[in-house]
């Protein structure tokens, strides 16, 4: 087995400085060529701003997560929780007009070619609206791989984040859709996939390490697997204090919840 190339994907950063920074130096470190952000590079964390420079920075392509669609579609805010309104007030302060200008272009949902294989990257999921939908359990991962098998676009996989969970769920032509293992996956032929890279900066899955997913490209296969990484949550804990952000925001960074 010889590997091609590495192709890393980031989400749900949440303005979390210190987690971003690990990962960064870990997508140096793991030789990544490509990388894509899907969305929430803001919203809970204390420096929305200085993870947007950075994310521009590393990114191919950064989609619009809901907390960057909700800075211009106020229609959106009725569906935030008291601790993305006042984050969101945060980031207002500390963005700049070109700032601004950027968010309100990003894409809901992009295509990038693979090997030939076309690859959705998404927020939330593959059915519209897309920042703001969730495939949380074989119901929703039905209905995201049914839109996806209906495209004409020939999807093969679609990647998002959202839940701050890593899951994939995936299926063969007319078969039941299948949950795989989120750490690793080696693509199969004829087979539909919803992969979710979890979150960089706010995991919720009662494991406190950054994750971000990596697609590495091999001379006979294609191979999925997800990085897990310790960084120094405590710091980000204090700039959430300092910022007058509410304590639970930091309380989730060292309990994963």
């Amino acid at each position: 087995m010889a590997i091609k190339y590495k192709v890393g994907f980031i989400s749900d950063v949440h303005g979390n400085l210190s987690a971003l920074e690990t990962v960064k130096a870990d997508l140096k470190f793991q030789g990544i060529e490509m990388c894509y952000c899907l969305g929430d590079v803001i919203g809970y964390g204390p420096d929305p701003r200085a993870c947007l420079d950075e994310v521009r920075e590393i990114a191919d392509v950064i989609i619009m997560g809901n907390h960057e669609a909700a800075i211009h579609q106020l229609d959106l805010l009725k569906y935030m929780n008291n601790l993305a309104l006042v984050s969101r007030e945060l980031a207002l302060k500390q963005l700049t007009t070109d700032d601004l200008d950027f968010i309100e272009k990003l894409p809901e949902i992009d295509i990038i070619e693979i090997e030939g294989l076309n690859i959705a990257l998404a927020h939330g999921s593959f059915r519209p609206p897309h920042a703001l939908n969730y495939v949380e359990n074989f119901g929703y991962a039905q209905a995201d791989l049914d839109k996806m098998a209906a495209s004409d676009l020939a999807i093969t996989a679609c990647f998002i984040g959202h839940m701050h969970i890593p899951k994939i769920y995936g299926r063969r032509s007319n078969q039941n859709v299948t949950s795989f293992d989120p750490e690793e996956l080696i693509f199969q032929k004829d087979c539909l996939y919803s992969i979710n890279v979890g979150s960089v900066g706010q995991p919720r899955d009662s494991d406190n390490r950054a994750a971000y997913g990596i697609l590495q490209i091999e001379t006979d296969q294609i191979r999925y697997y997800l990085r897990r990484l310790n960084y120094d949550y405590q710091a980000t804990q204090k700039k959430i204090i300092a910022a007058g952000l509410p304590a639970l925001l930091a309380q989730r960074l060292k309990d994963a919840f």
